[in-house]
């Protein structure tokens, strides 16, 4: 009788060790992700603000190329200027618009929040490629310049 209670009382125990082991794990991996989620939207922050003042920089500076060419028609170096600083524009709404999103995503109801983090990972892959797709957009600006016919 005595052996059956100590039996029980083990198997309790060791029940209750099982449970408290896989809450734990829960509790770990619930926390990697948060941290991961975080870094995630700080690199992604970091990177896409340096994206954003490099090419800004880089608009001005045409911006004031143009503008200086007295000499030479700059409508049409003009125009893909204004779309590559349409481009830029986009690009880092689609960039804040994702870090957001990261930021929101809430570790504990993770299985929910998977869609949100592919919707997050999507408006980031957006923002990369207006970050790509404008200096292609201001080297067209520049040639277009070089060879723009006199006034």
């Amino acid at each position: 009788q005595e052996r059956i209670q100590v039996r029980q009382e083990r198997m309790e125990n060791r029940q209750e060790q099982i449970q408290e082991n896989k809450d734990e794990r829960v509790e770990n991996r619930q926390q990697r992700r948060s941290d991961i989620a975080e870094n995630h939207a700080l690199r992604l922050e970091k990177r896409f603000g340096s994206y954003y003042t490099r090419l800004s920089a880089i608009v001005t500076k045409i911006q004031a190329r143009i503008d200086a060419s007295t000499t030479k028609n700059t409508t049409e170096a003009q125009s893909k200027l204004n779309e590559a600083k349409t481009k830029l524009e986009q690009a880092k709404v689609s960039a804040d618009s994702a870090i957001a999103q990261f930021k929101a995503i809430d570790p504990t109801k993770w299985e929910e929040q998977k869609e949100k983090a592919k919707l997050a990972r999507d408006e980031a892959n957006k923002a990369r490629q207006g970050f790509i797709d404008t200096p292609k957009l201001l080297n067209e600006s520049v040639k277009v310049l070089k060879s723009a016919p006199v006034k």
